[in-house]
């Protein structure tokens, strides 16, 4: 098969992914596979309340064969200390206040160049503390959220503008339709440099 990864192996990560995620019974996914086509989880959300403890999840990734994850956080707690607790198998990501609904009504639709400056300082504050692998998941157009932000929102491109220069991914959670796809493309000609996840 050369290079490419199995369908197995991939069906069985992302199998154990999704079970390690509801704490289910844990699927083994051969250590040789393992070895020669090691996975990352890049898009995964942590609440240390509710979530698995660190051994459950090392556990829950090891037997998928996850050698490293991503975790998204909106505060500064639970990703920072799974990755200070876990060295090299977690990269914390900051969601900041981006993730939180009742917070995003503060924002104005991320249209206030002002705010934005004001919110971005949060930003930037997080970034510039070096516990940070990168930026998101920023929501902007999300079925999920009742207060839409545009992808080229003064908000928004300040957020792109500090993961170009910080030179960490942003990962941009945006619904193409709608007008979506043509807004975020804004976002990305004005940011050519920065790394998006979208």
């Amino acid at each position: 098969m050369g290079s490419l990864i199995s369908r197995r192996t991939f069906l069985l990560g992302l199998l154990g992914t999704s079970l390690g995620a509801c704490a289910a019974p844990v699927i083994r996914t051969p250590g040789e596979e393992v070895e020669k086509f090691p996975l990352v989880d890049a898009h995964s959300h942590y609440g240390a309340v509710r979530d698995p403890m660190g051994e459950d999840l090392i556990e829950a990734m090891s037997a998928a064969g996850i050698k490293r994850m991503v975790l998204f956080e909106a505060s500064d707690r639970g990703a920072r200390e799974l990755a200070r607790r876990f060295p090299g198998r977690f990269a914390p990501s900051y969601q900041g206040p981006m993730g939180i609904d009742r917070r995003r009504e503060e924002m104005k639709y991320g249209k206030d160049p002002e705010i934005a400056q004001q919110i971005a300082a949060g930003y930037e504050k997080a970034l510039s503390s070096g516990a940070y692998r990168g930026l998101g998941e920023i929501p902007t157009y999300h079925p999920a959220r009742p207060v839409p932000i545009a992808p080229d929102s003064p908000l928004v491109l300040k957020l792109l503008e500090l993961a170009g220069r910080y030179g960490v991914p942003i990962n941009i959670h945006c619904t193409a339709s709608d007008g979506g796809a043509t807004r975020m493309a804004q976002g990305l000609r004005l940011h050519p440099r920065t790394a998006v996840i979208w």
